[in-house]
């Protein structure tokens, strides 16, 4: 299949348009791919509009560890031995959604519990 030409942001518009949502991930993918490719993938990707309006930044792995290296907490050995083992074994683990709902039920109880506030007339 050959592409038309895309020499215009409204040309390269139309055609993603014509794509199917799984076509535009691998399009988006590849796009990632040349941009880490063509940059190195140390620093941070800008994402603009043709005309100028940032989406945003794409951070690649490279980048992210430095800048964990840089900005993140800093260790000391035993607690990376501790986060280690817990990855190697993480024990006793909730879904996002068990922790969402084990939250609800402990603010019902406490609500529950609640000593009503006596009204100043009392």
């Amino acid at each position: 299949m050959t592409a038309p030409p895309l020499d215009t942001p409204a040309a390269a518009t139309a055609f993603v348009g014509t794509l199917t949502d799984d076509a535009k991930q691998c399009l988006l993918v590849a796009l990632l791919e040349d941009a880490i490719a063509l940059t190195g993938g140390d620093g941070l990707i800008s994402v603009q509009t043709h005309d100028g309006k940032s989406l945003g930044y794409y951070v690649p792995p490279k980048a992210a560890d430095a800048r964990f290296e840089l900005y993140g907490p800093k260790l000391t050995a035993e607690e990376l031995e501790e986060y280690a083992r817990r990855i190697r074994n993480p024990g006793k683990a909730l879904s996002a959604q068990e922790w969402v709902a084990e939250l609800k039920g402990q603010l019902a109880e406490m609500t529950a519990r609640r000593t009503p506030v006596l009204s100043e007339s009392a």
